[in-house]
Order: structure tokens, then C-alpha cells, then sequence
């Protein structure tokens, strides 16, 4: 279930979103936002800047995976598979 929406013209990149959506949501659920912790988003939000933004806006930790991009893959040995290569950005680890 959305609980915010913003639109951009097409050539704003989605890093850049981030901000005035959570301005957004916290206007429109000030008692939702108030009591969050973590914010999940996709890679692409994964900055400096945006770590800031949502600690600025949200008193929030930006959890986001690396994005991924411009890596390669490296060769693991997975259960029963030698040397095969396996796709570690699929692979997230929370601590």
C-alpha cells in the first residue's frame, strides 16, 4: 500500500528524489514519521547526501544495498557447484 507519491519530469535523476519524498510523507503521516527507525529504498539512494537527508528529515538510518553497477561477479564455490560464478549483489547482509 503507497503511502506517499511525488511525480519528477523524466529527466530528474531517482537519487534526487528522495528528499521531497520524505518531506512529503512527513507531512502527510507526521505521527507515522515520528516513530520510524529505518528507511529500505533501492541502491540508487545509497549517497552521502541522502544518509544526511533522512536523518535531517526523518531522525532515520537509510538502509539501502549497494548499487551494484560497473561490479564483477566472483567466482565462489555455492553448495555443490565449483567455481561457478555467483551474483553477490543478490546477496544482502543485515547486521
Amino acid at each position: 500500500m503507497p503511502l506517499t507519491r511525488e511525480v519528477f519530469k523524466g529527466n530528474t535523476p531517482d537519487g534526487k528524489t528522495l528528499e521531497p519524498t520524505l518531506e512529503t510523507f512527513k507531512a502527510e503521516h507526521p505521527e507515522m514519521a515520528e516513530q520510524l527507525s529505518f528507511i529500505l529504498a533501492d541502491g540508487i539512494y545509497q549517497t552521502p547526501e541522502n544518509q544526511k537527508v533522512t536523518k535531517d528529515v526523518l531522525q532515520a538510518k537509510l538502509v539501502a544495498p549497494i548499487n551494484p553497477r560497473n561490479r564483477k561477479d566472483k567466482p565462489t564455490t555455492a553448495r555443490g557447484l565449483k567455481n561457478q560464478p555467483v551474483r553477490h549483489s543478490h546477496l544482502y547482509q543485515w547486521t
